[in-house]
This record gives C-alpha cells, sequence and structure tokens, in this order.
C-alpha cells in the first residue's frame, strides 16, 4: 500500500511552530520521493536529493487535527476537511502515512 514512488506537489502555505507561523511560497513542481521496503523488512524513504535512504519507523502518533481553530490568527485553514480527506482515501485519516 505505501511503498513505490509518490508524487508530492509543493503548494503555498505555512507551518505553526509554537507561537510562529512559517509561511512558504509554492515551489511549482512535483518531488517525487520512493519508499521501499528492503529485504529485512525496514522500511526506507529515498529521494533524488538524499545522500542516502532515510529509514522509515513506525510509531504511535497522537490523532490528526484539522479544522476551524486552524484558521484563527490569519493562519490558512486547510482545503479538505478530515471528512473530506477520509471520503477521498476511503480510510481513517489516522491511517493515511505521515
Amino acid at each position: 500500500m505505501y511503498d513505490g514512488a509518490w508524487q508530492i506537489a509543493n503548494p503555498a502555505g505555512c507551518a505553526v511552530a509554537g507561537p510562529k507561523t512559517l509561511r512558504f511560497s509554492s515551489r511549482g513542481n512535483l518531488d517525487t520521493p520512493q519508499i521501499e521496503m528492503l529485504p529485512s523488512g525496514q522500511w526506507v524513504g529515498t529521494h533524488r536529493d538524499a545522500p542516502k535512504p532515510l529509514p522509515l519507523v513506525s510509531t504511535d502518533a497522537p490523532p490528526w487535527h484539522l479544522g476551524a481553530a486552524t484558521s484563527k490568527d490569519g493562519v490558512l485553514a486547510p482545503l479538505l476537511s478530515i471528512a473530506e480527506i477520509e471520503t477521498v482515501k476511503d480510510c481513517g485519516v489516522d491511517d493515511l502515512a505521515r
């Protein structure tokens, strides 16, 4: 389900880190990272700009929270709601790779 090439668009957006909002512009291109499983069973991520494969480790992550709270204080709201993402991907958002 996760292995193979992934195309990632880089639209404009922002990241919130504590009290700071970091804004970034669109790169206007697609990145194509690769995820693969080694014979040992270890998942790794590769990218044309990466010096070596990045080991990927499964972990218990907190649930995703998207919605109205993210649109306060001038921070852009997400383009899709959690319900819309789950409909498009046909699974819960917490089951998506991140």
